[in-house]
């Protein structure tokens, strides 16, 4: 029983972080409501990352057909063979290169840290010190992204709705109704109704920078 209250208070602190997170992190995002990130070098240099990172999270998504959050052999096999024109056993060997922790699935970060590591390759195989902790930066903030992402998330459809965000906030925060719906244009960057992941992760790295931590 202790034992069990231990979780759960853990699970509790877990979710009251997320939550504290998630109301600085939108509320920084406010001020300006570009949703513009600012990297700790060149522009191009970061929106190079970015790119990297939609891309990564794209594969994934497209991978992951059983919307588990996690690639096993089968899939990621599956995607390798419509999409490449690899044999199987390099489809294998990628497999096993990518799955750093060796248990069998892939996670949406390690995908993220391979599509790095390649474009690390394409540049001859060296970053600078300065680029390899934006990298560091970028995937630490995605990673708390989407723990707030994956639990506004309710129907598992990959974008949160209107109706999913305004659910969360109302249980979790005292936002009133017009707060609540000035935030959610505020993250909605393109305004097609929908916030994507890439959206909260932006919100996150801008809160970062302007010094709220993002974590």
């Amino acid at each position: 029983q202790q034992a069990n209250r231990g979780m759960r208070h853990s699970h509790m602190s877990q979710d009251q972080g997320m939550r504290h997170n998630l109301t600085s992190s939108i509320h920084s995002s406010a001020i300006s409501r570009d949703g513009a990130s600012h990297a700790s070098y060149g522009s191009n240099g970061s929106q190079e990352i970015m790119e990297t990172l939609r891309s990564a999270d794209a594969m994934f998504d497209l991978a992951d057909t059983s919307g588990d959050g996690v690639l096993n052999q089968e899939e990621f096999e599956f995607y390798m063979r419509e999409h490449t024109n690899h044999d199987d056993n390099h489809i294998l060997e990628c497999f096993l290169m990518i799955d750093k922790d060796g248990n069998g699935n892939i996670t949406r970060d390690e995908v993220r840290l391979a599509y790095l590591s390649k474009r690390k390759g394409n540049k001859g195989g060296k970053v600078s010190e300065k680029v390899k902790s934006f990298e560091d930066e970028m995937r630490e903030v995605s990673r708390d992204a989407d723990a707030l992402f994956d639990k506004v998330d309710f129907d598992g459809s990959g974008a949160l709705s209107r109706k999913e965000f305004e659910l969360y906030m109302k249980r979790n925060t005292s936002h009133s109704d017009p707060v609540i719906h000035e935030l959610f244009d505020t993250m909605d960057v393109d305004h097609d109704g929908l916030i994507t992941r890439e959206e909260v992760r932006k919100v996150y790295l801008k809160n970062r920078k302007e010094g709220g931590g993002g974590g």
